[in-house]
């Protein structure tokens, strides 16, 4: 079935069904159509009209179902601000597809009333392994898209977006079958998300993927960064499984306030190399099961204060290693430039110790006092500052 805005006018189509359960738009069994073996539903919205924003394509309560015979359940080839609402896009054939896939545009919604499925049924069975779903269930090429949907078995990824555009991904559900689920075999993916380049991704939600909930790369060149904050893995998963997996490249990008408990430990945030790791590249803070933390740069030309609040009554800093534990190498380093810079060892407002460029001072009771190389006796008068041996 193919929808098209033809011409240089806007149009709106709107195809309307009485719910998923009744209307449905389906694949003939044994068709071998090329178009059908493509999609199930084309969409071109018309890129040739003059007022590409003017075009409105709904799509609302229906199921569109592949019957495993079309590559895409969904193919847009273009589309500005379309819509889906209350569908269900389902069983694409294996290989490299989807069920929902855009080739170009932007806007498009996609709400938490649909799902994306690629599930057996009663005497249909399509998929016998995890290698048997279509690659995806979402795969966006568009940009500037909002999706909160549901989508279940892809075998590389539920949620795909391969170049960028920062899409939202917010409250989405990504989740493969582990086997039993609706009677359905092991159909677990590899990823539930997979987003190359800059994306949004805020209470979403990774159902036990086989190797990473999130995997974020950038093959695109993209400077400009994702948010991953919310997110939640979930399920039962091998002590190899990443909860957030970054990849090379990958830069400008805040990840904070996730709950990875469900994975092993140190195995909540990974990266492909330590880049990842400088303040300079990313910014990663906050989340559960992971004790990979980027350096906090407060930035600024006035004086900034960071207050560390004791609970209960102490602080504790330690120094870590890339990998998370406190083994060799670790290090933890105080820095402060400038000719007059200098820090200082406080408690309860007293200045005990002093580092300057001149030396270092410290207080035992008249006073900071310069610590120098001397006699073992040598000090200031009245009380001995330090003994050091010449």
């Amino acid at each position: 079935m193919r929808i098209q805005v033809s011409g240089t006018t806007p149009g709106t189509i709107t195809l309307e069904g009485n719910g998923a359960k009744q209307s449905a738009i389906r694949t003939m069994p044994g068709c071998t159509s090329g178009a059908v073996g493509y999609a199930t539903l084309y969409v071109d919205g018309g890129f040739a009209v003059d007022q590409k924003s003017a075009n409105r394509i709904e799509i609302r309560n229906f199921k569109i179902d592949s019957w495993c015979t079309s590559r895409f359940t969904v193919a847009v080839n273009y589309a500005v601000g379309m819509t889906h609402r209350g569908n269900v896009l389902r069983n694409a054939k294996a290989g490299n597809g989807a069920n929902f896939y855009q080739f170009f545009g932007y806007e498009t919604s996609i709400d938490g009333s649909n799902r994306l499925e690629n599930i057996n049924d009663p005497g249909h069975a399509c998929y016998a392994t995890a290698a048997d779903p279509p690659d995806y269930n979402l795969w966006t090429d568009a940009t500037d898209g909002v999706f909160g949907a549901m989508a279940v078995n892809a075998r590389v990824a539920n949620f795909y977006q391969a170049k960028g555009g920062n899409n939202h991904f917010i409250a989405t559900h990504g989740w493969g079958y582990p086997g039993g689920t609706d009677g359905q075999p092991n159909l677990r993916g590899q990823y539930n998300y997979l987003m190359n380049g800059n994306a949004v991704l805020m209470g979403t939600i990774g159902d036990q993927p086989t190797v990473a909930g999130i995997r974020l790369t950038n093959t695109i060149n993209d400077n400009s960064g994702s948010v991953v904050t919310g997110h939640t893995i979930t399920g039962l998963v091998e002590a190899s499984v990443a909860g957030i997996s970054i990849g090379n490249n990958v830069n400008h990008t805040t990840i904070v306030a996730n709950n990875l408990t469900y994975t092993a430990t140190n195995r909540g945030i990974v990266a492909d190399s330590a880049f990842a790791y400088d303040a300079s590249s990313n910014i990663i803070h906050s989340n559960t099961n992971s004790t990979i933390t980027t350096s906090l740069f407060l930035g600024g030309t006035s004086n900034q204060t960071l207050t560390l609040a004791p609970s209960p009554d102490r602080i504790y800093v330690s120094a870590l290693n890339q990998t998370g534990s406190a083994s060799d190498p670790s290090a933890l380093q105080f820095t402060a430039n400038g000719a007059s810079g200098f820090m200082n060892w406080s408690i309860n407002s007293k200045v005990w110790f002093q580092l300057l460029n001149t030396g270092f001072y410290i207080d035992a009771g008249g006073g900071l006092q310069l610590v120098s190389r001397g006699a073992p006796d040598s000090g200031g008068t009245g009380f001995r500052i330090l003994r050091v041996p010449n």
